[in-house]
């Protein structure tokens, strides 16, 4: 990424020298995404990250989904924010209409978290022109069956959009076994800078850009001078992470596992076990939903941040509203079990050891909690 911020911080669309230089490291970090989803380069867009790739979706759409009479998009209630608001939104432009365009639904979850594929066939029609459902949940780790949900609508000839921003990395991801025809990733999931991200586009006719700006710009479906450095840095981070995939798999699960069995250990030394429930503990995931009976939990983050223990209540895009996680209430769970409720990510640069350390640190919290 440096020389990309020094001595050739040329402009990608410009013709002389540096601006070539800049292009040629572009492109090269294009394959290098491509590569991750098993695709073409011409078939990824860069933007600023998942929320942006989300974004496009569901507003660059409209006026292909208008034309086609395919105005009804389906969800789920678990989505990340990005697209439960951009739904919502679009909901709201219906209500400034005097006949409402677009019929947005959204699908329930079982107590795993994750999406039913027989309630999916009961909601999808001649109408249905989208389907928006994340691979991997962002709260509580759970994965959905995109596969299927993919294969479904291919079947019905609807239009499928999956967030693998939390599956990036971690997951196979391969866009022609999940039937995708959009996929939105973000490079700071996979340890890339911040700020840049992805999206994947089977067919770039019918989707409008959100952001107007110049026709030689990410085949004119993305306005703005290119962050060249930060695509430097997102496509080096997908190469990494697609050659060690395999290995980061087993790395996360052997942190993970030893995470888990020291949160039991160190509960039934504190007369804490009854306590303490994993809301779900899905196979490769990075993630966990860690429920305390009658402990706060914002309370809990706040008392692990003085010990060094980086842990959250809920998705950080909301984990300073002060409400229960629509996620975990969307799978069963009460207010107040979810208001008792923490989410822990761990990263390959984790250790096994810092896994046992946090496991111990959360149980005496949560234990000095108890006795308040």
């Amino acid at each position: 990424m440096k020389p990309y911020m020094g001595k050739q911080y040329g402009n990608a669309g410009t013709l002389y020298a540096l601006g070539r230089e800049s292009r040629e490291a572009m492109d090269k970090a294009r394959c290098q995404v491509a590569s991750l989803l098993k695709c073409s380069p011409e078939n990824i867009i860069f933007t600023s990250g998942g929320t942006e790739s989300n974004n496009t979706v569901i507003f660059g759409l409209r006026r292909h989904l208008m034309e086609q009479g395919k105005t009804q998009i389906i969800s789920s209630k678990v989505e990340h924010d990005s697209i439960i608001h951009a739904l919502e939104a679009l909901s709201r432009e219906n209500e400034m209409l005097i006949k409402p365009v677009f019929d947005v639904r959204f699908l329930g979850v079982n107590n795993d978290c994750r999406v039913q594929i027989e309630e999916l066939k009961k909601i999808i029609s001649d109408k249905t022109g989208l389907v928006s459902v994340m691979f991997v949940n962002n709260e509580t780790g759970a994965r959905n069956p995109v596969e299927d949900i993919g294969k479904l609508c291919k079947q019905n000839g609807v239009l499928f959009h999956t967030d693998c921003v939390q599956a990036a990395g971690l997951q196979d991801i391969d866009v022609n076994k999940i039937n995708c025809d959009f996929l939105s990733i973000s490079s700071h999931k996979i340890h890339g800078p911040k700020g840049i991200g992805a999206l994947y586009i089977r067919d770039k006719s019918i989707i409008d850009p959100i952001i107007y700006g110049g026709l030689s710009q990410e085949f004119g479906l993305r306005g703005g001078t290119e962050n060249v450095p930060n695509i430097v840095g997102f496509g080096k981070a997908c190469e990494i992470a697609q050659d060690n995939l395999k290995f980061n798999q087993v790395l996360i699960h052997n942190i993970v596992s030893k995470f888990i069995n020291a949160i039991y250990y160190y509960a039934e030394e504190v007369d804490l076990s009854e306590n303490i429930r994993f809301n779900l503990i899905e196979n490769q995931t990075k993630t966990l939903s860690l429920l305390i009976k009658d402990c706060d939990a914002q309370t809990l983050v706040l008392m692990l941040d003085n010990l060094g223990v980086c842990v959250s209540a809920g998705s950080a895009c909301r984990s300073s509203l002060n409400e229960p996680s629509r996620v975990l209430t969307a799978m069963g769970l009460s207010g107040d079990e979810a208001r008792s409720t923490i989410r822990i990510s761990f990263s390959i640069h984790n250790t096994q050891a810092e896994a046992v350390d946090a496991a111990r640190e959360i149980i005496t919290c949560a234990k000095q909690l108890s006795m308040l």
